[in-house]
């Protein structure tokens, strides 16, 4: 895997805009960007927070798009903000970091998941916005893309976390892609595979991309371990039983249960990684079908040969009732994993009623 970067300019200042494609390892290269952002300053290099959500800068993407069409928590968080008060707020940051900048850094990295959900009109806005304030700026454009079916996987584990119905799209909009190309004529998109990537590690080729010279002996490899076709059936029965109509949020109960059950799924032998059954698998590679031809011929990114068949699929969703419609669940271990369950949370409860009593 490369560890270099392509730039469009040079002699300026550089500014690293990474693109958080979903489930590829977005939030850990944020979580230590945040936790390092000390050091990266010591270098030069700046990870400057926005406004509205004001701890990173996932806000960056109020520069160019319209408030009703902010991503859900961006919206909530400016609910009491008319667009001109966004746009002043915005006007203002942006001349904060020019100033910031031009004393003090060589360098700045924007890294947001919302950044994903761009228009052509956006992206260009947003390329247009910091050439208004930094003269002739070099861009790399990041991304790291992960292979359709094991991307859908990691999502549906996200989404039965929250929520007891299964119906998840199938198709990515890896397109975006080649809007960044085609607007900032280079972009660098690696594939996200722990296989392919320097110690398994998403973080440290990220970093490596910046600045070789960054210091990450302080910081660990991401540890998200998926939750077994069985823990995922559980969890979801859990959920229709217990929370009914709480989907799309995670409650204290449901918080508590997911980390018993997380620790159970490792203590229980036989445990096999998540992977949907073929029929699923299928589904969602041939709804992707444009995509993966997109990534071999534009990025050189080749996840296996496409699918020839050209067939219209209706449904741009999949959907089932149940975990075993998706995943070959062993029923055996389902019922060792719930007496495990069971019994950690009979000594919880038991530890509990203990500590009221002394």
């Amino acid at each position: 895997m490369r560890n270099q970067l392509t730039s469009t300019n040079a002699d300026s200042i550089d500014i690293f805009i990474h693109i958080g494609m979903p489930k590829s390892g977005s939030t850990s290269i944020q979580n230590t960007l945040k936790s390092l952002s000390g050091d990266l300053e010591k270098k030069g290099i700046l990870f400057p927070t926005t406004p509205i959500k004001e701890d990173d800068n996932q806000a960056i993407v109020a520069l160019c798009k319209r408030k009703e069409r902010l991503p859900r928590d961006l919206k909530q968080r400016a609910e009491s903000l008319s667009q001109e008060e966004i746009n002043s707020m915005m006007d203002k940051w942006l001349l904060r970091l020019q100033k910031t900048v031009t004393q003090k850094y060589k360098s700045i990295i924007i890294s947001s998941e919302y950044l994903f959900t761009m228009s052509d009109k956006e992206i260009s806005t947003l390329k247009n916005k910091f050439e208004g304030i930094f003269h002739n700026p070099k861009f790399h454009i990041i991304a790291y893309v992960r292979e359709p079916v094991a991307y859908w996987s990691s999502l549906m584990q996200q989404h039965i976390k929250a929520n007891h119905r299964i119906k998840l799209g199938k198709s990515i909009n890896y397109g975006v892609l080649s809007i960044y190309k085609s607007i900032f004529q280079s972009i660098d998109v690696f594939e996200f595979n722990k296989n392919k990537l320097p110690n398994g590690d998403v973080v440290r080729h990220f970093f490596g991309l910046i600045d070789p010279s960054i210091d990450l002996s302080g910081t660990s490899a991401p540890s998200n371990p998926s939750l077994s076709p069985e823990a995922i059936d559980i969890m979801q029965n859990f959920r229709k039983n217990r929370l009914p109509k709480q989907n799309g949020k995670r409650t204290p109960e449901s918080k508590t249960f997911l980390r018993i059950l997380g620790n159970s799924d490792k203590f229980v032998p036989g445990k096999k990684s998540s992977l949907v059954k073929p029929s699923v698998a299928a589904l969602i590679t041939e709804a992707n079908t444009a995509n993966l031809s997109m990534l071999a011929s534009d990025f050189g990114i080749n996840f296996g040969a496409p699918p020839t068949s050209t067939a219209t699929q209706e449904d741009e969703f999949i959907s089932a009732d149940t975990i075993d419609q998706i995943y070959d669940v062993d029923q055996q271990r389902k019922n060792n994993l719930l007496m495990e369950v069971t019994c950690r949370l009979s000594r919880r409860l038991a530890n509990q009623a203990r500590e009221k009593q002394s």
